[in-house]
């Protein structure tokens, strides 16, 4: 059994897991202005959650997700948040609890488009994978994380792994700080934590980085032109990428420039019914994965990507079905497509509208559609394009076609029209 100093202890950790955790539910609450003009501080929520637009149930809702994540269900202390409404209130309460029982913690998925599922980790197996990679990345002195704590890979890795590492973690906030000014914080000898989305934006940015440096990116493939290019510009650079999920947790990881994945060791793989499939008799977990692999000998494989309809954007899932069908539940449309594009370098989704009829005013129609998106939409990134017509584009057989975003008269912004004129 690994045996690490806890968690919770640890300097500021569980203040900062707080702060990320309310910052995350104002942002899928449309808030994330707020958070970025730096005009108020997460943990006002709690004592002033009126005012940000939450309601009393939305706030039941938000003390819920926060016993189920840190276990307050099963020391009977989870009531004490609705009276103690604080962020110093919502900590103390978690430490009792903790102190009582810290053997499990729990995550919440995406849920961009749907509803969030928690997954629950037994913390001793997280602990393990902190210990291998503590124990692959030796020499190297400090954390710099730009992955919030909540989140289970921001949580592995600013969290356990310093323990695991024996030094600190620097938290750095792409929300409330530029990447630009990051660069006087690095430290030769870092480990830089962060997703594929932040590695491109530091490349295009020419951020200066350390010679020697560990690049470790996770929640979604990094593309092969950053991989490549970060390679050639920090030769001197150790650079992982870790393979895992809400779900699972970490399951492998490889060098950026090596095709194969080495599955953690306490992980074991085999393919049923050509689904990929995970298991580990040692924490009593089995997986089937969403992703399409070439399974090689010795817990290698490739992956080729996903079997279902998801996407990974900045982090998060998004399921493309999911999400058209909750476009279709604003009041003026009756259908929709979302094709989802990487071009250039940039993960983009392109939506196709059916509307009822077609507005009036089409340039009014649609800002008042961008507020409803906005507080609708949570995590999910703005469309790319937003093409307005009478129906879906389809063929003889009524099978819906692509269409080209390009072909189609600006309304304003996104916006385009496909109505008859």
């Amino acid at each position: 059994m690994v045996h690490s100093p806890t968690w919770w202890h640890q300097s500021n950790n569980l203040e900062q897991w707080l702060d990320d955790f309310l910052s995350d539910a104002l942002r899928r609450h449309g808030r994330s202005e707020l958070l970025q003009a730096r005009l108020c501080a997460p943990s006002q929520l709690l004592t002033d959650y009126k005012s940000l637009g939450f309601s009393s149930l939305d706030m039941v809702t938000l003390a819920s997700r926060f016993a189920a994540c840190l276990g307050l269900n099963h020391t009977g202390l989870s009531d004490l948040l609705l009276a103690k409404r604080s962020a110093a209130g919502w900590c103390e309460v978690a430490r009792r609890s903790l102190g009582i029982n810290d053997r499990h913690v729990g995550f919440y998925s995406s849920g961009s488009t749907g509803r969030p599922a928690l997954s629950v980790h037994a913390l001793q197996k997280l602990q393990c994978e902190a210990h291998f990679f503590a124990q692959l990345l030796a020499p190297f002195k400090r954390i710099v994380c730009a992955v919030p704590s909540h989140h289970i890979y921001g949580f592995i890795w600013g969290n356990i792994l310093p323990v695991a590492l024996n030094t600190h973690c620097l938290r750095l906030n792409p929300i409330t700080s530029l990447p630009v000014s990051w660069a006087a914080q690095f430290h030769e000898h870092d480990v830089i934590v962060a997703t594929p989305d932040i590695w491109r934006l530091l490349l295009e940015l020419d951020v200066a980085l350390p010679t020697q440096f560990a690049a470790i990116s996770s929640t979604a493939p990094l593309a092969p032109e950053v991989a490549e290019a970060l390679s050639v510009r920090f030769p001197e650079s150790t650079q992982l990428a870790v393979y895992g999920s809400t779900e699972t947790a970490g399951l492998a990881w490889r060098y950026w420039t090596q095709a194969d994945y080495q599955l953690l060791p306490w992980w074991q793989l085999t393919e049923q019914h050509d689904r990929a499939t995970v298991y580990s008799e040692r924490f009593d977990e089995q997986h089937t994965l969403d992703d399409q692999l070439v399974i090689g000998s010795n817990g290698r494989f490739q992956l080729l990507g996903r079997l279902d309809d998801v996407v990974q954007i900045a982090g998060h899932n998004i399921n493309l079905v999911t999400l058209a069908s909750t476009l279709t539940s604003h009041p003026d449309l009756l259908n929709a497509k979302v094709r989802y594009q990487y071009r250039d370098g940039r993960h983009e989704l392109h939506y196709f509208l059916a509307l009822r009829e077609c507005p009036s005013t089409l340039p009014a129609w649609c800002e008042q559609f961008s507020v409803w998106l906005s507080q609708a939409m949570g995590d999910v990134p703005p469309p790319a394009s937003v093409i307005l017509a009478a129906s879906l584009p389809a063929n003889t057989l009524n099978k819906t076609l692509s269409w080209d975003e390009g072909a189609y008269p600006v309304i304003a912004g996104v916006f385009k029209n496909a109505f008859p004129r």
